[in-house]
């Protein structure tokens, strides 16, 4: 009877905990200090709201619209329950370097892309308020991004397909600069989904994950690939001259 009555609270407990988390997805212990260095200067006392979370930020948007500040998810470097009672030396090893990966990667945005990425500011300890997805405002203190807010350039770029040849080549532009920029210093994203990475605000492309950054030859050839093949089944004239502009 015991037994029964013990596992049926560890039940609700657990659906309990799992919902929560579903419909939260952010909580301020997931993020803890990380050695950002600092680049730039940027002021801005406005409330963010939640917008999204991936695998390495929770990301939030600032109450006008206009930028956006990535915290990181600090919690995915410390080991679970079992990796603390039973350690493995790769494992821990491998967590370490994601985490040097991260800061290296926020490191070569700030400095070296700091106009393709649109980053205004690298902090590692600041104070923000914040509004998670349940409505609550909370005050966070910690490292952070800041980047300005651009559109998806992937929806703009579909809709643009159908109807907008000379927007279609604007997009396709000012995204060939980009990767050409990333040629010149030898940088590649090892995340090479375009569908997500890209924004456009009109006359800029920017490239929006902060996280994936190294140094690497042949970047070009990684990132040119899926994108001239997502254009060529849409709009060969397009992939044509996306081909052309990034030789």
């Amino acid at each position: 009877m015991w037994f029964r009555l013990c596992l049926l609270f560890i039940g609700c407990a657990l659906i309990g905990k799992t919902w929560h988390f579903a419909r939260d997805g952010f909580r301020i212990d997931r993020c803890q200090p990380l050695e950002f260095s600092s680049h730039g200067q940027f002021s801005d006392t406005q409330t963010y709201r939640y917008l999204a979370s991936g695998r390495q930020f929770y990301v939030f948007e600032s109450l006008d619209g206009r930028f956006v500040v990535k915290l990181p998810r600090t919690d995915i470097y410390r080991p679970t329950f079992l990796r603390r009672v039973f350690p493995n030396a790769n494992k821990e090893a491998s967590r370490l370097g994601r985490k040097e990966f991260l800061l290296e990667s926020v490191r070569m945005a700030a400095e070296e892309l700091s106009e393709e990425t649109g980053i205004l500011a690298v902090s590692p300890n600041e104070k923000l308020f914040l509004i998670d997805r349940l409505g609550r405002t909370v005050l966070y203190t910690g490292p952070c991004v800041w980047q300005r807010k651009v559109p998806l350039l992937m929806s703009q770029l579909e809709v643009a397909l159908q109807q907008d040849r000379s927007a279609v080549e604007r997009m396709l532009a000012g995204l060939a600069d980009v990767l050409q920029t990333k040629k010149v210093k030898g940088i590649l994203t090892k995340d090479a989904s375009f569908l997500r990475n890209f924004g456009f605000d009109g006359q800029h492309v920017y490239e929006l994950d902060v996280g994936s950054f190294c140094h690497a030859p042949g970047s070009m050839v990684y990132a040119r690939q899926p994108i001239a093949e997502w254009l060529e089944a849409h709009n060969r004239e397009a992939a044509q001259f996306f081909r052309e502009r990034t030789q």
